[in-house]
């Protein structure tokens, strides 16, 4: 087994989309393919429930990722922020005013029937990419992950620097699966994916798929 190459790593994100596509299909019964079940159960729904696994392989794929561009050399936490923040919010922010107008214009779903009550500071919540860190969906509720990615960013540095002591590894893992159990404020978007995240990190800054080699 070797380490995770960028061609292996763009390949599982190809993978992931398919995965995406099928779970944004098929998760919620619809009528297609309902005639293919066991029992009562809808299967092809059943597994686009399940092939929501794509969001923690793309987390994971990140949490490695990150820790690969940025092995043996000193990060600069502004300087990380800068770069990964820049490479995120100019695609987020196109798509955003594609399809704002266009479902304001051509479906009639305007602001007031999304946000309801405040709608400025939820506005901005939303084109910030944050909207499902204060516990809504925003204008799209698929871009909820926006706001899971951009908490993760925000932790990066700070898990990195102490990737090199198991011990506060630990505790990260062990506070990753604590807030899983609780709501807090600003860590929603993350509760389900910070350890998924860290286990990534991990991987990568251990070699563990190299460890892992059996010689045949």
């Amino acid at each position: 087994m070797k380490e995770l190459t960028k061609e292996d790593t763009n390949i599982l994100k190809g993978i992931s989309l398919l995965l995406l596509l099928f779970h944004h299909l098929f998760y919620e019964a619809n009528g297609l393919y309902s005639d293919i079940t066991i029992g009562d159960t809808g299967i092809v729904c059943e597994v686009g429930k399940v092939f929501k696994v794509c969001v923690a392989l793309f987390v994971f794929l990140s949490g490695s990722g990150l820790v690969k561009s940025c092995r043996n050399r000193e990060i600069s936490t502004l300087g990380f922020y800068k770069k990964r923040l820049a490479r995120l919010f100019p695609t987020y922010w196109l798509i955003w005013l594609l399809f704002v107008p266009a479902g304001i214009i051509f479906f009639g779903r305007s602001l007031e029937s999304v946000y309801a009550n405040n709608i400025v500071p939820k506005l901005i919540a939303d084109i910030m990419g944050l909207a499902y860190a204060f516990e809504f969906y925003g204008y799209n509720a698929t871009w909820w992950f926006m706001s899971c990615i951009i908490v993760l960013y925000l932790l990066f540095p700070f898990i990195y620097k102490v990737l090199g002591n198991k011990i506060a590894i630990t505790a990260i893992m062990a506070g990753s699966i604590a807030i899983s159990y609780f709501d807090i404020h600003g860590l929603y978007p993350i509760r389900h994916y910070l350890m998924t995240f860290v286990a990534g990190m991990i991987f990568a800054r251990y070699n563990i798929l190299q460890r892992c080699k059996v010689d045949t």
